[in-house]
């Protein structure tokens, strides 16, 4: 979403990126915008893949 403005609810990202060919369920879509918004990356702890 590089240029993309972010939009006002994390329900609006899990929109657009379902448009884009991504499948994300609600926690994902919160998570993603509250990192995006905040401008922090998300850390994550756990094998590859799983």
């Amino acid at each position: 979403m590089s240029g993309a403005a972010l939009p006002p609810s994390p329900q609006g990202l899990r929109e657009k990126l379902f448009t884009a060919g991504y499948i994300a369920d609600e926690d994902v879509a919160s998570l993603v915008w509250m990192a995006l918004s905040l401008e922090r990356p998300v850390l994550l702890e756990g094998e590859a893949g799983v």
